[in-house]
């Protein structure tokens, strides 16, 4: 049973606005914007920083993060800029091999894919683009068909979202997880739209790496990104040797005698100046609050919220994926044919209600501060066109 109610006053949203676009930008939580303006103020008196600020806040995270996606090791975790820094990562290391291929899902956001276009036209490594069906009501269930499928012995690696980024389509990761594995083929996960308010376990998927970028549904700062690596990474090159990812590097007296081995676990997959004293603070606390929350009460709150509003629109020709075929919080409408979906997306936002469009269909990705009357509100805004 769901036990979480709408928390709208942690955050600061004008009343009169419905933001159903988190998968957007998220908006901070009031605590999450006070830790960041107390580490701003911090860098005015730099004589206050010490050398545990250079280590502590990261680690302190890193547990968050582990504690949030079932990861027994904080050191797994490595703090990152962006996906596409994680993806590149990941393709860095890569072992190309003939008649070889990249398993991939269409109309996937750039960052999960540009790298790997790059490394097959390096390699001579096929990306097998997988297409979602036309087919609405069984879009789900044939496309991960279809992503099955394209798994054989000559694929390096899968690399797909838990959810799509554009729908909210789900993708069975623990059938990705035992097709990989039996043909040895690394499976890479983009949880960018879905960790902290999809249920998520790396003991119960087991991927090799997993790449957040926290702006969105960790509800933290832009320009940063968490992301688990797995032991295939462990002797594995990252992209920049940053100072701080070296054995040693707490010792500041010593930092010219140059080390030749890296911190533990993912440490090496850093990005450098790691210790960022703004956007970790910012993420310690808003990782607290998903953490209380629990991303299944999210996902249930989120689904308790479109209940009725889901059988009301499909009256009027406006489609939607069943439930059990996509998340509750991030979801496509596809609108009439007759209606052009950008002028919906323009009327929506003349009624203060706030969505993406994507393709032909509306994206709706709703949160602990929307209600039943911000439901209403799109319902009756949909309905009026």
């Amino acid at each position: 049973m769901n036990e979480l109610g709408c928390q709208r006053e942690l955050f600061d949203l004008p009343s009169d606005i419905s933001y159903f676009n988190l998968a957007y930008q998220s908006p901070l939580l009031k605590s999450t914007a006070e830790a960041g303006s107390r580490a701003v103020m911090k860098k005015l008196r730099p004589h206050e920083i010490t050398k545990d600020d250079f280590f502590s806040p990261l680690e302190r995270v890193k547990s968050l993060f582990a504690e949030l996606i079932d990861c027994p090791d904080s050191q797994r975790i490595a703090y990152q800029p962006s996906v596409s820094y994680g993806i590149a990562s990941v393709v860095q290391n890569l072992t190309p091999r003939a008649n070889g291929n990249i398993v991939m899902l269409a109309e996937q956001f750039p960052s999960n894919v540009l790298s790997y276009i790059k490394f097959g036209q390096d390699h001579q490594v096929e990306l097998r683009m997988i297409k979602p069906p036309d087919e609405i009501k069984t879009r789900g269930i044939q496309w991960n068909k279809d992503l099955l499928e394209a798994i054989d012995q000559n694929t390096i690696c899968v690399s797909v979202p838990h959810c799509h980024w554009s729908d909210g389509t789900l993708f069975d990761l623990v059938a990705l997880r035992k097709k990989t594995s039996e043909y040895g083929a690394l499976l890479i996960i983009d949880g960018t739209q879905s960790i902290g308010a999809l249920p998520f376990s790396i003991q119960e998927i087991g991927p090799d790496a997993l790449i957040v970028a926290t702006y969105k549904f960790l509800l933290g700062p832009y320009s940063s990104a968490l992301s688990y690596y797995g032991p295939y990474f462990d002797d594995k090159r990252p992209l920049e040797e940053s100072w701080m990812n070296r054995t040693g590097s707490d010792q500041f007296d010593r930092l010219s005698e140059y080390s030749d081995s890296y911190r533990t676990g993912a440490y090496r997959y850093n990005v450098g100046e790691c210790a960022n004293f703004i956007a970790l603070p910012m993420l310690a606390d808003s990782l607290h609050h998903i953490i209380d929350w629990k991303p299944l009460h999210i996902q249930h709150y989120c689904k308790s919220l479109f209940d009725d509003f889901n059988e009301t629109i499909r009256k009027y020709n406006f489609n939607i994926q069943h439930s059990s075929l996509r998340a509750s919080h991030l979801f496509g409408i596809y609108p009439p044919r007759d209606l052009e979906p950008s002028k919906i997306v323009q009327h929506l936002r003349k009624h203060k209600v706030h969505v993406s469009l994507r393709g032909r269909h509306l994206r709706i990705a709703p949160y602990l501060y929307n209600d039943k009357h911000d439901v209403e509100k799109l319902a009756s805004a949909l309905l009026a066109l």
